[in-house]
């Protein structure tokens, strides 16, 4: 069975504690491809299902325990920061910690570009916090501001 067919398999049971009893019974499965898929998942979800998000959230974080693997962890975290920020739940305070966790995470790996990513997430919940309704304005200068300071030019951005 493909990942994306199992991941299909757990997801259309019909309760978290039924995908949770799955996830569990079949541990042996758990691979990067799974993971990958579930967090794609997670990030479907976000707009339309957004506690369904924080469902597969906890489905990747139960894979990282029992498979002893801290990058599940690292995309469960990110899955749930997103869930709490991005999709629309707007737990921004809540939504730091994972996103500092999974950048720790990311960075003892070695993996800078993930572990950027998670930093961004979290400095943006730190500007919706500080400004509010204007947070998009101020987070694209900062944005504007990073970038170009590293590649010498603007961001682009939608209008």
């Amino acid at each position: 069975m493909s990942a994306t067919e199992w991941v299909e398999q757990i997801l259309a049971l019909p309760d978290p504690a039924s995908r949770r009893r799955l996830v569990e019974e079949h541990a042996s499965a758990l691979n990067d491809d799974v993971a990958n898929r579930l967090k794609e998942q997670a990030d479907r979800f976000l707009e339309s299902e957004v506690h369904r998000s924080l469902e597969i959230a906890e489905l990747l974080l139960l894979a990282a325990e029992l498979t002893n693997n801290p990058l599940y962890s690292a995309l469960g975290l990110l899955a749930e920061a997103n869930a709490r920020s991005i999709g629309g739940l707007g737990e921004y305070g809540r939504a730091i910690e994972p996103y500092e966790q999974a950048a720790e995470i990311y960075l003892d790996q070695g993996d800078l570009v993930n572990g950027a990513k998670a930093q961004v997430g979290k400095v943006f919940c730190d500007v919706v916090l500080k400004f509010g309704g204007n947070a998009m304005t101020h987070f694209a200068r900062f944005f504007d501001g990073f970038v170009g300071g590293v590649h010498g030019q603007d961001c682009p951005r939608n209008s």
